[in-house]
């Protein structure tokens, strides 16, 4: 390593190193819908380590094109974050991608390939060991494996992904450091370890990924030798080869619907609703990280709209932001313009090559593969740390390729002129800093009320305070409402910034919260407008409806009161509970007292 990138690598390095613990022990996926959960604001180091390594790899003596227009990227990203509202950092999904996009940066230009591969791999050990003694206590206490065998990922569905996402580099690694026959031998132990505990785990969707990896990998190793022989076959036997193995896929496709089919009929669900919407933003989608702000009222909308649905989406129906599909998903939110150039992007990383890093190359091809599997049924562009991984991989996809994709820049471009070019870029990405550090700032101290806020009446001045810069995070805005609506005089500005909670962030404790405050001013028709669309949300749901029963009476709207408690012992039951007795015992005595009401009153 040369000593003039010395330091620019160890702050790369320093950055990517806890940037991935951070994402696979702590904050694990960018679609949470949780209150308190805001954790996409500590990722605001990423702006000056990547202004840092960026001013210091000196990008302006690489004269390929990608390294011309990354820091133009950085750039325009820069200026977003600084002058946007919408796609700043209260933009959940968004910023985690940027921020994973601007850390991983520096790997196009500096060394360090390595280490930090090595580092990938020491954590993917580290998981197959929980994963292992989880296996040994399910098995020791008798309990379910799929369901207890995480990791430290908190869902055995992405552990089972993880798994066979990581497992490329980790047996590329082990062919390199030993080496020989002891690097085969551990890299066999390592895919043995990782596929039993897959197996055990039992996930559909890894169970595909794995196949197609596989397959991709044998192709990526003896593809030249298996072409070859396919050559000298008859046309007749490589046709019946690929209907078998189209049928095999079938098959294998059905066994694994059938498998879990209401989460299955789930994921249908998702896909029928958004695809009902696809001409909506076609071009240019509904902007990225906002999917989540829409999909909610798709589905409401679906059940409001739709007279008899299946029995199977109702039951599966839940308070969902991701599709379960990340090509959709990314077609919703960024159009034709950006799933194109996604598709570009994909194409130009899988087909590169290079003869001096050749396995390297192919087990980075390979991880990229297995995450876009995932992306098919899953959602791996939402756990944080499979984007990390995915962002790494393309990155050194395009630096370690060796077949030119475009001419190198013409050297007439004056090199002072590009210097100027990336210092400008390395002050954009400083600019939104003191935003990001202010916000940051202020949601620690918004988090540090806690329970305080339910009894200090000092907690609406640190509110008060705290307005002005989280303005445009919902999630505050649903708290400080909430927090507003517990006095009723400050109910009239509960409802005030609760509807400003809606316009940026959409969840069900949003619209329960809007209609409390609207009940206890008396506006019973917005409360109940609200807590209608909670019960088209989420229509298996029974406390919805036992809300919009109440509101009802308490407007005094018999017909519609006996409409809901109708609908409400009429629904199936999802889970058997005392709460869900309980509010079957009240539609009950509801339709009794409506009854009695309509009996012809005798006279005496």
């Amino acid at each position: 390593m040369k000593a003039k990138n010395l330091i620019p690598t160890l702050l790369m390095v320093g950055s990517i190193v806890p940037a991935y613990l951070f994402f696979v022990f702590y904050y694990r996926f960018s679609f949470n819908y949780e209150i308190g959960m805001n954790d996409q604001y500590k990722l605001v180091f990423a702006l000056p380590v990547a202004a840092a390594v960026l001013g210091l790899a000196r990008p302006e003596r690489d004269r390929r094109w990608l390294g011309v227009v990354l820091p133009g990227v950085a750039m325009a990203l820069g200026l977003l974050l600084l002058l946007s509202d919408r796609y700043s950092f209260a933009n959940e999904h968004g910023w985690v991608v940027a921020a994973c996009g601007l850390l991983a940066m520096g790997m196009f230009w500096l060394p360090g390939k390595e280490i930090v591969i090595a580092f990938f791999v020491a954590v993917f050990v580290v998981q197959l060991c929980l994963g292992s003694m989880q296996l040994y206590g399910a098995m020791h206490t008798g309990q379910d494996s799929t369901r207890l065998l995480q990791g430290s990922l908190q869902n055995s569905g992405v552990f089972d992904c993880y798994l066979v996402i990581q497992l490329p580099l980790a047996i590329w690694l082990a062919h390199k450091y030993p080496g020989g026959k002891a690097g085969r031998i551990i890299g066999v132990a390592v895919a043995v370890v990782a596929i039993g505990l897959m197996v055990a785990a039992g996930s559909r969707t890894a169970c595909i990924a794995l196949a197609a990896t596989a397959a991709a990998g044998i192709w990526g190793c003896f593809g030249k030798r298996i072409g070859a022989v396919l050559k000298t076959w008859p046309s007749v036997a490589i046709w019946g080869l690929g209907l078998t193995g189209a049928a095999a896929a079938a098959l294998g496709a059905y066994v694994l619907f059938g498998m879990k089919r209401m989460s299955a009929m789930g994921r249908l669900l998702k896909l029928q609703v958004a695809g009902a919407h696809w001409a909506d933003h076609f071009w240019w989608g509904t902007g990225p990280g906002r999917f989540s702000w829409y999909y909610p009222y798709w589905q409401a909308a679906y059940f409001r709209d739709t007279p008899e649905p299946p029995a199977s989406f109702v039951m599966s129906a839940g308070e969902s932001y991701i599709l379960f599909n990340e090509y959709v998903q990314l077609f919703e939110e960024t159009g034709i313009a950006g799933l194109g150039t996604f598709t570009i992007l994909m194409i130009v990383v899988l087909t590169a090559k290079s003869e001096r890093h050749k396995a390297l190359l192919l087990a980075v091809k390979l991880t990229v593969v297995a995450v876009l599997c995932c992306g098919f049924t899953a959602y791996p562009f939402h756990v944080n740390a499979f984007t990390f991984l995915f962002i790494v991989c393309c990155v050194l996809s395009f630096r370690l390729r060796e077949n030119r994709l475009l001419p190198r820049l013409p050297m007439p471009i004056p090199g002072r002129l590009l210097r100027v070019y990336v210092w400008i870029a390395v002050f954009a990405l400083l600019t939104p800093f003191y935003r990001g550090v202010r916000e940051l700032h202020a949601v620690y101290c918004w988090q540090q009320l806690g329970d305080k806020a339910q009894e200090d009446e000092e907690a609406g001045n640190a509110y008060a305070v705290l307005y002005p810069v989280l303005r445009h995070n919902g999630k505050f805005l649903t708290d400080y409402g909430q927090w507003l609506a517990q006095d009723k005089d400050r109910c009239g500005q509960a409802v005030i910034v609760l509807e400003q909670a809606k316009a940026s962030f959409t969840s069900r404790k949003t619209m329960e919260a809007t209609a409390a405050a609207y009940a206890q001013l008396g506006q019973f028709d917005m409360a109940a407008r609200h807590r209608a669309w909670v019960c088209q949300f989420l229509p298996n749901r029974f406390r919805p409806r036992y809300e919009l029963l109440k509101t009802y009476q308490a407007m005094g709207d018999t017909q519609k009161v006996r409409m809901v408690a109708q609908d409400i012992l009429r629904m199936p039951v999802k889970i058997p509970s005392a709460e869900v007795y309980d509010v079957q015992e009240a539609a009950r005595t509801a339709l009794i007292k409506r009854s009695e009401n309509d009996l012809p009153r005798q006279e005496h």
